[in-house]
């Protein structure tokens, strides 16, 4: 298992999901390994992911406003170390 560490750097709190790519359910969807959770202004939350025989790590995160649930943001990444600001300001 590999640590994914999410980053809320925006100016205010955020929800946030994560799923892994490199891990999959019966049906073949990746799994989902963060549910939904409230990540604070400048907070760090680790998260486990499962790296691929070449090491790299395929997630895709999910992240919406506290105080705006219309204000949602996702990205979806392959590469073994990446470096993603979602900036809602």
């Amino acid at each position: 298992m590999t640590t994914v560490t999410l980053h809320n750097d925006d100016q205010g709190d955020l929800y946030v999901m994560a799923w892994d790519f490199n891990n999959t359910d019966a049906q073949g969807d990746p799994t989902l390994v963060q549910d939904r959770v409230r990540l604070n202004h400048d907070k760090r939350l680790d998260i486990q992911v499962q790296a691929d025989g070449d090491d790299h790590v395929h997630i895709r995160w999910w992240a919406q406003l506290a105080d705006n649930p219309d204000k949602t943001a996702e990205h979806e990444s392959t590469e073994t170390w990446t470096n993603v600001t979602t900036f809602f300001g």
